[in-house]
């Protein structure tokens, strides 16, 4: 088994951030899903700074629910590769989340920090604990506005050494790079919420549209089918002048009652008007009374 040694190390780290210098991290980035990127971008970090473990989490405007987290391990804690227990932003984590601050820890420091709580009850369905962490390196992701983005850690530096602030810088460093393609994907993602809310305004208003059309559409059919019940008198109507008989389409001479109802929706009631009521009864008066047998 051949044996790196430490400038040997080095180079080959220097030549992952050149790496990511020179092609851009989006470019690193660009094949597969966002999750499969920000496991690429994990492995990236481990191996630059030189870590069994590393841990990135996209966690836009720091809401814990919408989170996308991934890792990479080094052999020696494969076993915990199928861990999947998520953050919940409590204990020594909230350090960074809450105060958007980089944080750097020996073993020593980490393990009597007031913050930090053993891992060992956090098992997942399987009875699988949370990897031991030997010291812990992590920076925030922000935005260029400093809203929070995500966090990028590492834990065991190789060799049992204890992270310095090279290595802070590094892993700074590479945050920055990153920053562009998390702040990428928070707008993709606003886009999207934004164009299915656009979309979802846009089917309720065609709904509406639809439900208001069919309404209107039964109100016409009313309108028409009230219209083609009315029935109107047009024009010129041929009446006697004696009489008051009016003569139909046909020809024929009708009463002006019979007339009427044929084509109106009009009924008739009898009575007689007074000039009427005085002349009968005048013409009444002129009749001899009756004789009875």
């Amino acid at each position: 088994m051949e044996l790196k040694t430490p400038d040997l190390l080095a180079r080959q780290r220097a030549a992952i951030v050149r790496e990511a210098d020179q092609r851009g991290i989006a470019e690193v980035l660009t094949a597969g899903t966002f999750e499969e990127a920000l496991h690429t971008l994990s492995l990236q970090a481990r191996l630059a700074v030189g870590a069994h473990q590393c841990a990135i989490s996209y966690v836009p405007l720091g809401d814990l629910h919408a989170a996308i987290h991934t890792h990479s391990f080094s052999t020696k804690y494969a076993k915990y590769n199928t861990y999947d227990v998520m953050p919940s932003g409590q204990g020594i984590w909230g350090l960074v989340v809450r105060d958007k601050k980089a944080v750097l820890m020996s073993a020593a420091e980490l393990s009597a920090h007031p913050m930090w709580a053993n891992f060992s009850g956090l098992k997942d369905a399987r009875g699988l604990g949370h990897p031991p962490m030997r010291g812990w390196l992590a920076v925030p992701v922000l935005r260029s506005n400093g809203d929070l983005l995500g966090v990028l850690q590492l834990s065991d530096k190789d060799g049992d050494a204890d992270f310095t602030t090279t290595d802070l810088d590094l892993l700074s460093h590479l945050a920055q790079l990153v920053q562009t393609t998390f702040e990428l994907h928070y707008v993709n993602q606003q886009l999207a919420k934004r164009t299915d809310d656009l979309r979802r305004s846009r089917d309720e208003l065609e709904q509406r549209v639809l439900e208001r059309t069919v309404q209107l559409e039964s109100i016409v059919r009313d309108l028409k089918q009230a219209l083609e019940e009315i029935k109107t008198l047009r024009g010129l109507i041929p009446i006697c002048a004696w009489c008051k008989k009016i003569r139909d389409d046909s020809g024929f001479w009708q009463h002006l009652e019979s007339y009427l109802r044929t084509h109106t929706e009009a009924e008739f009631t009898h009575g007689l008007c007074p000039e009427c009521l005085e002349q009968k009864t005048s013409e009444l008066g002129k009749f001899p009374p009756a004789r009875g047998p």
